[in-house]
Protein backbone atom coordinates (compact mmCIF):
# COMPACT_ATOMS: atom_id res chain seq x y z
CA UNK A 1 0.00 0.00 0.00
CA UNK A 2 1.28 3.39 -0.86
CA UNK A 3 2.71 5.00 2.30
CA UNK A 4 1.21 8.68 1.43
CA UNK A 5 -2.95 7.22 1.88
CA UNK A 6 -1.64 5.04 5.11
CA UNK A 7 0.22 8.80 6.34
CA UNK A 8 -3.32 10.33 5.89
CA UNK A 9 -5.19 7.49 7.46
CA UNK A 10 -3.12 8.12 10.48
CA UNK A 11 -3.64 11.41 10.82
CA UNK A 12 -7.07 10.96 10.64
CA UNK A 13 -6.99 8.87 13.17
CA UNK A 14 -4.69 10.74 15.93
CA UNK A 15 -6.99 13.85 14.62
CA UNK A 16 -10.21 12.02 15.36
CA UNK A 17 -10.35 9.48 18.04
CA UNK A 18 -7.35 10.55 19.63
CA UNK A 19 -7.79 14.33 19.61
CA UNK A 20 -4.39 15.49 18.37
CA UNK A 21 -4.32 18.89 18.35
CA UNK A 22 -4.08 20.35 14.85
CA UNK A 23 -0.65 21.90 15.74
CA UNK A 24 0.54 18.11 16.40
CA UNK A 25 -1.30 17.01 13.52
CA UNK A 26 0.79 19.60 11.29
CA UNK A 27 4.00 18.69 12.55
CA UNK A 28 3.66 14.78 12.46
CA UNK A 29 2.76 15.15 8.50
CA UNK A 30 5.58 17.63 7.56
CA UNK A 31 8.05 15.46 9.63
CA UNK A 32 7.18 11.93 8.10
CA UNK A 33 6.44 13.81 4.94
CA UNK A 34 9.90 15.04 4.71
CA UNK A 35 11.64 11.74 5.46
CA UNK A 36 9.04 10.12 3.04
CA UNK A 37 10.41 12.42 -0.55
CA UNK A 38 13.55 12.82 0.80
CA UNK A 39 14.32 8.89 1.62
CA UNK A 40 12.39 7.86 -1.14
CA UNK A 41 10.17 5.88 0.31
CA UNK A 42 7.06 5.41 -2.10
CA UNK A 43 5.58 1.93 -0.59
CA UNK A 44 5.54 0.07 3.39
CA UNK A 45 7.94 -2.34 1.86
CA UNK A 46 10.96 0.25 2.10
CA UNK A 47 10.51 1.45 5.50
CA UNK A 48 13.01 -0.16 7.30
CA UNK A 49 14.98 0.60 10.12
CA UNK A 50 17.89 0.87 8.53
CA UNK A 51 16.50 3.63 5.94
CA UNK A 52 15.00 5.98 9.07
CA UNK A 53 17.91 5.32 10.81
CA UNK A 54 20.71 6.38 8.10
CA UNK A 55 18.23 9.21 7.55
CA UNK A 56 18.26 10.50 10.81
CA UNK A 57 22.09 10.61 11.08
CA UNK A 58 22.57 12.50 7.39
CA UNK A 59 20.25 15.11 9.15
CA UNK A 60 22.71 15.29 12.12
CA UNK A 61 25.59 15.27 9.54
CA UNK A 62 24.56 17.40 5.91
CA UNK A 63 21.49 19.71 7.44
CA UNK A 64 23.44 20.15 10.79
CA UNK A 65 20.23 18.88 12.86
CA UNK A 66 20.47 20.05 16.74
CA UNK A 67 19.79 17.08 18.93
CA UNK A 68 16.09 18.10 19.74
CA UNK A 69 15.57 18.66 15.84
CA UNK A 70 16.88 15.06 15.52
CA UNK A 71 14.86 13.65 18.68
CA UNK A 72 12.04 16.15 17.23
CA UNK A 73 12.00 13.73 13.84
CA UNK A 74 12.65 10.35 15.93
CA UNK A 75 9.37 11.35 17.68
CA UNK A 76 6.95 11.99 14.54
CA UNK A 77 8.54 9.14 13.02
CA UNK A 78 7.53 7.10 15.26
CA UNK A 79 4.14 8.29 16.44
CA UNK A 80 3.29 7.18 12.47
CA UNK A 81 4.80 3.66 13.05
CA UNK A 82 3.45 3.17 16.41
CA UNK A 83 0.01 3.54 14.48
CA UNK A 84 1.53 1.07 11.53
CA UNK A 85 2.05 -1.73 14.60
CA UNK A 86 -1.37 -1.09 15.68
CA UNK A 87 -3.32 -1.79 12.58
CA UNK A 88 -0.99 -4.57 11.46
CA UNK A 89 0.11 -3.07 8.87
CA UNK A 90 3.77 -3.88 10.25
CA UNK A 91 4.91 -6.24 12.61
CA UNK A 92 7.17 -4.27 15.26
CA UNK A 93 8.48 -0.76 16.11
CA UNK A 94 12.10 -0.65 14.86
CA UNK A 95 12.05 2.79 16.48
CA UNK A 96 12.88 1.71 19.57
CA UNK A 97 16.38 0.48 18.32
CA UNK A 98 17.00 3.69 17.06
CA UNK A 99 19.37 5.38 19.19
CA UNK A 100 18.75 8.71 20.69
CA UNK A 101 21.80 11.76 21.04
CA UNK A 102 21.45 13.57 24.55
CA UNK A 103 20.24 16.99 24.24
CA UNK A 104 22.20 19.59 24.95
CA UNK A 105 21.14 21.37 27.97
CA UNK A 106 21.65 25.22 27.71
CA UNK A 107 21.68 28.27 30.96
CA UNK A 108 18.30 29.95 30.90
CA UNK A 109 18.48 33.06 29.90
Amino acid sequence: MEIITLLDQCLIQLEHVQSYSPATISSIRCAVRLFIRTAKVEDLKHLTRDKVEDWLIDGRITRKWRAVTYVDYHKRINTFITWLVKRGKMEYNFMKEIDLPRIEKSLPK
